[in-house]
């Protein structure tokens, strides 16, 4: 999955207001960076940095298995593919960034069909990730 897919897919998932109230940035290292500035209505999400209050340092591939609920993200932050820089507040709240909701949307824009299985829900739950669509 690429970058521009995973940008489509969070700009339809969040549509106007995502409720976070922060800016988030992900570092995706050589593949790019997401930026989703929610401190504004309607939320302005890019790929141009920008200062954040929460920076998630994790590689594309990674984000992709937690979002698909292979990868749990408490697992990932203590072996060190998930760094967080910032407000760890803020990254608390990205539950319902992550849910399975957000996978269909991706699936839309180049997903692979393991996202679409229907225990993800379930997976999510087990991962730690809160399952609570957005809008």
């Amino acid at each position: 999955m690429s970058l521009e897919a995973v940008t489509a897919g969070l700009k339809d998932k969040i549509g106007e207001d995502c409720g976070l109230g922060s800016i988030l940035k992900f570092d995706f290292g050589d593949q790019g960076i997401l930026v989703l500035d929610a401190t504004q209505v309607p939320n302005h999400i890019s790929n141009d940095d920008a200062e954040a209050n929460c920076t998630m340092v994790i590689s594309l591939e990674n984000f992709m298995e937690m979002a698909d609920g292979k990868l749990d993200g408490t697992s990932a932050f203590m072996s060190g593919k998930l760094k967080i820089q910032g407000d760890m507040g803020v990254a608390m709240k990205l539950g319902p960034l992550l849910s399975p909701g957000l996978l269909f949307r991706l699936s839309e824009y180049g997903a692979s069909e393991a996202a679409l299985s229907p225990d993800k829900t379930e997976a999510s739950r087990d991962a730690g990730l809160e399952i609570n669509p957005l809008n």
